[in-house]
């Protein structure tokens, strides 16, 4: 299953453009107006433009190395000539350039403010300048006017939605948004994924193929269905997704052991933590102790 959560991860990652153009074509979520005429809570307030990503020199540097790796150059040759890491130039070359990197909203400068400002525009105080006032003298406010304006311009046309359909304000439209890849790739395998992520299953066919593939995986590794393996491995197969046919010739090199893991009580999961525990004392020592140090470190005393 893990290995599954990293091969879908890098199928959203190389997909990504595809899924952005999905969710553009989709319509966006209608979010029911309230039954009142203002709600007695504060409206959301709009968040801050995230700060600016990448510089131009990071996305020369990703349609460089993509262009080397189409020209024939393997990962490790590329990383050398652009002084890069594999796995950077990997991830690259995945993604067909310079991966998007998530846009952090930063936090509204008013939000401490939001709920006093929102009784004060409840009560019919509608000019700037005395919202502005009430929050110097009052709450202690020391942002600008200009700060107040664009805070309370979109409760404008809230008001102006209230007044033009006789008491009950329009539905509000919530554009959707698109996680990072390893946030899709989790919820993808989750058994109960959360409400935005099933907003954007329902807008994209391929989030609904990669979601039945990884719900039917997960279920017959629960339950130890092993003869439903081979029919999910021809299901995996026809769904065209190349990392995920990748994947299930990697399940088929070692087919009997995955078997092995439905069908039998046991696990090798004892021995692999005390190898991982072993290589964590070698790595300790830096590699330059001898058989007698690691046997003692290793071995109780006796």
């Amino acid at each position: 299953m893990r290995n599954l959560r990293d091969c879908l991860e890098q199928v959203c990652e190389s997909q990504r453009h595809a899924l952005q153009a999905e969710l553009a074509e989709a319509v966006p979520i209608e979010i029911p107006p309230s039954p009142q005429a203002l709600p007695e809570l504060a409206p959301p307030l709009r968040r801050c433009p995230p700060r600016p990503t990448a510089s131009q020199r990071w996305t020369k540097l990703a349609e460089e190395a993509v262009r080397r790796y189409q020209a024939g150059e393997g990962f490790k040759t590329v990383a050398r000539a652009l002084g890069l890491e594999r796995k950077t130039v990997r991830r690259y070359v995945r993604a067909g350039g310079l991966p998007p990197r998530r846009r952090r909203l930063l936090p509204h400068p008013m939000e401490p403010y939001r709920e006093g400002l929102w009784q004060r525009w409840r009560e019919g105080c509608h000019k700037v300048a005395d919202l502005h006032r009430h929050l110097v003298e009052q709450r202690g406010y020391t942002g600008t006017a200009r700060t107040v304006e664009r805070a309370v311009q979109p409760w404008r046309q809230l008001k102006e939605a209230v007044t033009v359909s006789g008491g009950a304000p329009a539905a509000i439209s919530e554009p959707l948004r698109l996680p990072s890849p390893r946030r899709l790739a989790i919820e993808l395998i989750r058994r109960e994924p959360s409400a935005g992520f099933l907003k954007l299953q329902q807008c994209s066919p391929l989030l609904q193929k990669l979601r039945a593939l990884a719900c039917t995986l997960l279920t017959l590794v629960c339950e130890r269905r092993a003869e439903a393996l081979d029919d999910w491995l021809m299901e995996a197969r026809a769904s065209g997704v190349a990392k995920l046919v990748r994947f299930v010739e990697g399940l088929e090199q070692d087919l009997s052991a995955v078997r092995a893991a439905l069908e039998l009580p046991w696990s090798n999961g004892q021995a692999e933590d005390q190898i991982n525990r072993l290589k964590a004392i070698k790595r300790q020592m830096y590699g330059r102790a001898g058989f007698e140090l690691l046997r003692a470190r290793v071995m109780p005393l006796q």
